[in-house]
């Protein structure tokens, strides 16, 4: 009796997958995971449905390899419609990766302050004779709400004042603080009372970054402290 060489047999197997194709799934989550309230969202930092422009997508296979990219088709939906997935065949099960950013704090899922993943495991992929099935139908995904990295609850505050300085009769008073707060300059005499004695301001720049900011005010006619408080925004 011959028998077919372990090499040949691994040709055939590959053959095989190759003539069944790729195991296809419908991938969107306008659905509501069974037992819940609401459909399997993507969930910003404000705790409602992300909104559409700001919601950045991305699906992978299990080696973490991109094979889907896109945003938002309303606020915290995605729909990508019929999706291969690499590696797996028709009717078998495997896993991808949901990630998903908002866009406003980075250009990329590695550069996002504000982003979160889910890995989802399929169960029954499309393709072939198969019809192809829902993300849905067989999925555990249930929705991905937004972590921010860096939140502003615990995010140490800098403040810290550069210099002073005389420019005519008048003083300019510059300093270094937190972007994400407004900052006003107070004067004391006597480190006992306080005083404002410039107009509260704030930066364009994202909250993580550290700006400057500079006030220049009517010189005091005795000796005078200085220091910047943040103001409620």
């Amino acid at each position: 009796m011959k028998t077919m060489p372990l090499a040949s047999w691994f040709a055939l197997i590959l053959l095989c997958e190759a003539a069944l194709g790729q195991g296809l799934v419908n991938l969107n989550n306008n659905f509501t995971p069974t037992g819940a309230s609401a459909k399997a969202y993507i969930i910003g930092h404000d705790g409602l449905p992300m909104a559409k422009a700001l919601g950045s997508v991305e699906i992978l296979d299990s080696s973490w390899n991109v094979i889907k990219s896109g945003g938002l088709v309303i606020a915290g939906i995605f729909w990508f419609g019929v999706v291969e997935i690499p590696g797996i065949a028709p009717g078998g099960s495997g896993s991808i990766i949901i990630r998903v950013w908002d866009n406003s704090t980075g250009a990329s899922y590695d550069t996002a302050i504000r982003r979160s993943y889910a890995i989802v495991t399929l169960v029954g992929l499309g393709g072939g004779s198969i019809q192809t099935p829902s993300l849905a139908m067989i999925g555990n995904f249930t929705g991905i709400s937004l972590e921010c990295l860096f939140c502003t609850s615990w995010w140490p505050t800098y403040v810290h004042i550069e210099g002073i300085g005389l420019i005519g009769d008048q003083v300019m008073v510059r300093a270094i603080c937190d972007a994400g707060h407004d900052w006003a300059l107070w004067s004391s005499t006597n480190l006992v009372e306080w005083f404002p004695v410039g107009p509260p301001q704030q930066s364009e720049l994202p909250w993580w970054q550290l700006a400057e900011f500079e006030w220049t005010v009517p010189r005091p006619p005795s000796p005078t402290l200085y220091r910047v408080i943040q103001v409620e925004n």
